[in-house]
């Protein structure tokens, strides 16, 4: 498992695309599609007729799934939200092998639009899932493919305009690691090729040589070995797209790290061309992303979006990945065909422990904010009730100042707070489910809240 986080949380690595000669530059983490659409909007190309057709080609109605940040246009009251994370603007990127017809990229691209930081999550492909289109257990690379396939043979129940491969992707994802993912964008890997190629190229430094003997050739019929060697080196599309999917001779984990290089060398090198300023480029670019994108933003959100990350500093912008290390929270093994799958390391029908870990990484932004200090009373008269209590709520962003246990038992809950923490007072009394009769005011010292246990309580 490995989970970055800025000088916020604890030390983030630095990125590997750098000239190890120690000129090291700063290179922000961005979300590919965003990050185009960045030097897009803004531009008077964005406005021209071959913009137009471009979005239309891109844009995939939403099925109702949008952003509560989006749907209270900004401005989200406590009582609105609808639980931890909620505030968050989490978006799937997911890479397409159209001539295999499987999702080579997962990514989970989550914007925190109160703080002004954002996270990247890499999923694996083999993360093994119930995939509700084929009623079976897949790796979640098929899922996508399936949706569109099951929606193929249901024309007249299927909304035509909704891309049903991307709404199935952001449920399975939704439901497995339990976070709400509201947008999903789509890129063949054939559009990265001509993406870079219409930028001219981009600068790489590759950490040791990679030789691929088993590099899939153009039709997949055979094998097309890929090579490149150690050091700093400069990438047309095709070596980019190759440098990208290889994974014979290293890891997927590996591959995932080497696709985040080429994000942000491309929208690096974007703006060392000072792209905005060149009409012709611009044009190529639109019209390459009109072939080759898709998503189900809607124009007004994604002017929003990029100017959001347009303001993000990379020392805001943290990485995750989730994968099967000794302390991470999935194992490999075979399903019943023999295939290399990833499932829950507590069992496969578990996915609490993956849950928490995301949580973790796509913490909600308010708790962030109010950093309110919560302090536990245990009057249950259960054992280890305060303490189970303590490591559920941590691992939703609470910060627990301290534990202690009363001699005596209270049959209800009850909260004692400040008036100052109104976001983190709310997600209490949605997650347990108090009524008002059981919250009041009162001085609660060096705490800002004070959540007494009763016996009837139960922890959700």
């Amino acid at each position: 498992m490995l989970l970055r986080r800025n000088s916020s949380y604890q030390s983030i690595q630095p990125n590997r695309n750098i000239d190890p000669s120690g000129n090291k530059q700063r290179k922000s983490l961005r979300f590919f599609l965003l990050g185009l659409i960045v030097l897009i909007v803004g531009t008077v190309g964005w406005i021209t007729v071959s913009g137009i057709i471009a979005f239309k080609n891109i844009s995939a109605k939403n099925a109702d799934d949008r952003s509560s940040f989006f749907r209270h246009n900004g401005e989200i009251s406590p009582d609105q939200l609808l639980g931890e994370g909620d505030s968050r603007i989490n978006i799937l990127s997911l890479g397409i092998d159209a001539a295999a017809g499987l999702t080579d990229s997962i990514e989970i691209v989550s914007i925190d639009p109160i703080n002004k930081k954002m996270a990247l999550l890499s999923v694996p492909r083999d993360l093994y899932v119930y995939n509700s289109a084929e009623n079976r257990k897949t790796k979640i690379n098929e899922v996508y493919n399936s949706g569109v396939s099951a929606c193929s043979k249901k024309e007249k129940t299927c909304d035509p305009k909704v891309d049903a491969g991307g709404a199935l992707m952001k449920k399975t994802i939704s439901d497995n690691l339990g976070i709400q993912v509201s947008y999903f964008a789509r890129v063949d890997f054939s559009g990265v090729k001509k993406i870079v190629d219409t930028l001219g190229g981009i600068q790489i430094y590759v950490d040791k040589a990679i030789y691929d003997p088993k590099y899939p050739n153009s039709t997949n019929t055979g094998f097309d070995p890929f090579s490149i060697k150690a050091g700093l080196q400069n990438l047309s599309g095709e070596t980019a797209l190759k440098y990208s999917r290889s994974r014979q001779t290293t890891s997927d984990f590996d591959r995932t790290r080497r696709q985040q290089q080429v994000i942000s060398a491309i929208r690096q090198k974007a703006f060392q061309l000072n792209f905005l300023a060149n009409p012709k480029k611009i044009t190529d670019l639109i019209s390459t992303i009109g072939r080759n994108f898709k998503t189900d933003l809607q124009s007004g959100e994604i002017v929003t979006l990029s100017k959001m990350i347009a303001e993000i500093d990379s020392a805001d912008t943290t990485t995750a990945i989730l994968d099967n290390g000794p302390n991470a929270p999935l194992v490999s093994t075979t399903n019943n065909l023999g295939q290399y799958v990833l499932i829950p390391k507590i069992s496969e029908s578990d996915w609490s422990e993956i849950q928490e870990f995301t949580m973790t990484a796509l913490p909600e932004p308010y708790l962030v904010k109010e950093a309110a200090r919560v302090k536990i009373i245990d009057s249950s008269g259960k054992i280890d009730l305060a303490d189970k209590l303590k490591k559920k709520l941590n691992s939703l962003g609470y910060t627990i100042s301290r534990v202690d246990t009363t001699s005596t038992t209270q049959k209800n809950s009850t909260i004692t707070y400040s008036t100052d923490k109104p976001y983190t007072l709310a997600l209490l009394k949605r997650r347990f489910g108090l009524k008002p009769q059981e919250l009041k005011t009162s001085s609660v010292g060096s705490e800002d809240i004070i959540f007494t246990i009763g016996s009837t309580f139960s922890s959700k």
